[in-house]
């Protein structure tokens, strides 16, 4: 769509940018995205100090926070609001008979449009200047990027020496941008001022490219209703979007059924290649769990047995290879081999302890204690280092 703005001027003339009929807009208006700004000595701008609430009881209590610094009654008053800021929300106040006016000539050109705008916020912004626009012999003064004022261009000096005085902070430049033939006399000794001449014929160009949407006028009950196409359009989208998430649901879980369902599939292939190897006679699985378990205990008490045999065998081995070595006592018990040996001295016994180490059992002695001419030792061989 193509965008185009349309200037009101305080006779409620209209200008278009870029240029075009207004039969053409009447004609093919969904061609067009358009935005409309109005003139800003119709427009007040505001600051209003109040909670953050959510925004349907901030509007509902917006015209009583202001009804005081207001002289019209706020039940003639529309109110527009801009997102919160530090420690305020900025506000724009026109009549409704104003915005009615304005909207009125809209609705008899079949023009419906996006954005209303006050000009006092469409002229150019920088951060920590003011900037002055004159035409018409009217001056519009931008103060920040939510606020403003307009006068007559006569009392620009008087009006800008004011606002300065009420000001927090006062502005590094005040920029001019002068589009009527006489020069503007503004006289301020405390900001340093540069005024730039341009001709009348650039003003709409140069404020139409100003792109500061800062608050919208077309708000609560002015606010722009979809046409009933683009409300289909909408429901037709969200439509889709709802069928294609339930569509990607539904897929996530079958292909999810499916993986576990062959995962599932493998794991009993295995159980049942194993069963079969261990009961190859079997027809069917019975309890496989309750059989592989008696089986397995049924293994780890012939590898005790096995154990033993070979411990034994070992023990005897290294009794040959230490001969001053007597064995007193032996015992087996929870896969433990206890032996109690005598010998001459200490250094036999560990002769025969380092025996057993070379042959790969895991032993240590305990309660070595000399009787008589002898050594009394106790030796443990383990499975592991562990036991």
């Amino acid at each position: 769509m193509q965008k185009i703005t349309l200037y009101l001027n305080h006779d409620d003339q209209i200008q278009t940018y870029p240029s075009i009929s207004l039969s053409d807009l009447k004609n093919t208006p969904n061609l067009y995205d358009i935005r409309v700004i109005v003139p800003a000595q119709s427009v007040l701008l505001i600051g209003a100090k109040l909670p953050k609430l959510n925004r349907h009881r901030i509007l509902q209590a917006l015209p009583y926070a202001l009804e005081e610094q207001l002289l019209t009654e706020v039940n003639d008053l529309h109110f527009a609001m801009g997102p919160y800021q530090t420690d305020h929300f900025p506000v724009a106040i026109v009549t409704k008979e104003k915005m009615s006016t304005w909207l009125n000539i809209l609705n008899e050109l079949g023009i419906k449009p996006s954005l209303m705008l006050p000009e006092t916020l469409v002229i150019p912004y920088t951060p920590d200047q003011w900037h002055v626009l004159v035409h018409d012999n009217i001056a519009i003064i931008r103060t920040d990027f939510y606020n403003g004022f307009a006068c007559d261009k006569n009392n620009l000096t008087e009006m800008i020496s004011l606002k300065l005085n009420e000001s927090i902070s006062t502005p590094s430049q005040i920029n001019i941008l002068n589009y009527d033939e006489d020069a503007v006399n503004l006289i301020i000794d405390t900001v340093p001022i540069l005024e730039k001449k341009i001709s009348s014929k650039h003003f709409l160009e140069d404020i139409i490219s100003t792109e500061n949407p800062a608050i919208n006028l077309l708000q609560q009950q002015y606010q722009p209703r979809l046409s009933t196409t683009q409300n289909k359009k909408i429901w037709r989208i969200s439509s889709y979007l709802g069928a294609a998430v339930i569509s990607l649901l539904f897929i996530s879980n079958l292909v999810s059924f499916f993986i576990l369902h062959n995962q599932v599939s493998t794991l009993d292939n295995a159980i049942l290649k194993i069963y079969k190897h261990n009961y190859p006679q079997a027809s069917v699985m019975t309890s496989p769990k309750e059989r592989m378990t008696e089986k397995l205990n049924k293994l780890s008490n012939q590898n005790s047995e096995n154990s033993l045999l070979l411990w034994l065998a070992f023990v005897g081995k290294s009794l040959q290879q230490t001969s001053n070595v007597r064995l007193a006592q032996i015992d087996f018990h929870n896969n433990q081999l206890n032996l109690q040996l005598t010998a001459p001295s200490s250094d036999n016994l560990d002769a025969f302890t380092q025996s057993l180490h070379l042959q790969g059992l895991y032993v240590r002695q305990q309660e070595v204690a000399v009787i008589g001419a002898n050594v009394k030792g106790t030796i443990v061989i383990t499975e592991n280092h562990e036991s």
